[in-house]
């Protein structure tokens, strides 16, 4: 298929540290347009009724996105941390961490003008996350005023303080700005209410610039708030702009709708490449369907396309050939075709291998898999070739490089999955370049043991991540693939 003259809707993922708002600021823009007080207020009584005595006012908009039963759950949780926390506080024990509710990744539709991912900012959902990173072309980096207050005596480099509160606060940045860089980033300074003003304001922002560098600089900062209280609907720079003499700045529904209309439009020819995301689960009157990223192209129903890496029974690897059975959007309405930068809902039919129909159950659709034009040549394996220029190394990230080992294990960012391979051969004897050969091997999740990619898609760009010491800060290459093969 061909996308000609088509015009992308913005996917804006907000991410950053747990508790900072991220969850609340989406489902106050959710209910911002159409919701009166009457269905707001009805809609808490349904959110108690659903919760029972769990239930918090304070996280009513974040209910309308963490819809998991488990997110509720965890709301109650992280209730009896905080008097956990204050018990132990009060008798000068070791600090209880505490963590957001979101465990997921949610995706809302805003009416078809562009689409909000909110992200989990919690340590352990680093996979949900980068899941989340990957569907995006536009980043919304959260972080409350007062966490940056609480750095600014921690600046000093060496400060392990300040390692800490960076790897906690910032990992989330800085492989976004690796991928995508700054200039298609906000930066929200959440819970301005709490703040001092003017003031903190700029004290915040000095200790961001601190941290992140020059990029502040590409990088549109607004400071925001919202009121909990039902009958008052208040915030400061969502909707309503602050109200103070000295912010000359935009509220954030200015900016998205600003930077949705800045999305580029698409004037070229492109293959079909999908990626895939998640399981969507059974849909009624559907099927099983799974959930891809539409990276280039157009798909339409009908569309006979290829899917690789898939796993059979017998244990191998290899691509198929199915038929798109039928799609939907986020918002479960059928879709006809999906275009640059949707995400859709796919239900599949008649899957090919060898030349032979074969059962859906008889395979099993890798966590790494792509989908592309069913004529396309495609590389499959576990064995990968990367190349790092030393031109795009800072100082630290040469000295971590250059003391990786063979057998050592990294992180590598593949299509908003994190895999874990292991350093098979290092090259050091190119001009400017190392050469590292990765492999995933048997350690590894058998529905993320193999990757693929179309031959006439190398090299590919994307990031390795190293992790030399614990209490050092993660480093992030840019990398490309040159080579996928299969060794066993």
């Amino acid at each position: 298929m061909t996308d000609t003259n088509k015009k992308q809707k913005g996917y804006f993922v907000f991410f950053g540290p747990a508790n900072v708002g991220k969850s609340t600021i989406i489902g106050y823009i959710l209910t911002q347009k159409d919701w009166t007080q009457d269905k707001l207020l009805q809609q808490e009584n349904k959110f108690k009724e659903k919760i029972g005595n769990d239930y918090q006012q304070n996280r009513f908009y974040s209910y309308f996105v963490d819809e998991a039963q488990d997110e509720y759950k965890k709301n109650a949780e992280k209730k009896r941390r905080k008097k956990e926390k204050k018990k132990r506080k009060k008798n000068g024990e070791e600090k209880v961490k505490t963590f957001g509710t979101s465990k997921y990744t949610h995706i809302k539709d805003m009416n078809d003008e562009f689409v909000l991912i909110d992200t989990p900012g919690g340590n352990d959902y680093e996979i949900q996350r980068y899941k989340g990173l990957s569907l995006a072309n536009m980043g919304i980096f959260a972080i409350e005023i007062k966490q940056l207050l609480d750095m600014q005596n921690t600046i000093p480099e060496e400060n392990m303080q300040r390692i800490k509160l960076i790897r906690e606060f910032f990992s989330s940045w800085y492989v976004w700005q690796k991928l995508h860089g700054a200039d298609n980033t906000i930066i929200l300074l959440t819970k301005y209410d709490l703040s001092e003003g003017k003031e903190n304001y700029e004290t915040a922002k000095n200790v961001l610039c601190e941290i992140i560098g020059d990029a502040i600089n590409s990088t549109t900062i607004i400071p925001t708030s919202i009121g909990l209280k039902l009958d008052e609907r208040k915030d400061t720079n969502i909707f309503t702009k602050l109200d103070e003499n000295w912010y000359n700045g935009k509220t954030l529904m200015q900016t998205i709708e600003e930077k949705n209309g800045e999305i580029c439009t698409t004037n070229a020819t492109y293959n079909l490449l999908m990626f895939y995301n998640q399981d969507f689960g059974n849909v009624q009157r559907v099927g099983y369907t799974i959930k891809w990223k539409v990276a280039s192209g157009i798909i339409s129903t009908k569309d006979k396309i290829k899917i690789a890496p898939v796993l059979l029974k017998d244990g191998n690897y290899t691509s198929v050939l199915a038929t798109i059975k039928s799609m939907q959007n986020e918002n479960k309405k059928a879709l006809e075709y999906g275009e640059t930068g949707n995400i859709v809902s796919t239900a599949l039919s008649s899957i090919i291998d060898d030349n032979s129909t074969i059962p859906k159950k008889e395979i099993s659709i890798c966590k790494t898999a792509i989908i592309t034009d069913k004529d396309r040549q495609i590389k499959i394996g576990n064995k990968i070739t990367v190349s790092i220029k030393m031109d795009n190394c800072s100082d630290k990230e040469l000295n971590v490089i250059s003391k990786i080992n063979i057998n050592e294990q990294i992180h590598f960012l593949w299509y908003g999955r994190i895999l874990y391979p292991s350093i098979n051969d290092i090259d050091r004897t190119q001009n400017n370049k190392i050469i590292l050969v990765l492999k995933l091997d048997d350690n590894t999740n058998r529905e993320s043991r193999q990757i693929a990619l179309p031959e006439d898609m190398l090299p590919k760009k994307t990031i390795l991540q190293i992790i030399k010491y614990q209490s050092d800060l993660p480093r992030n290459y840019n990398c490309e693939v040159t080579n996928i093969e299969e060794d066993r």
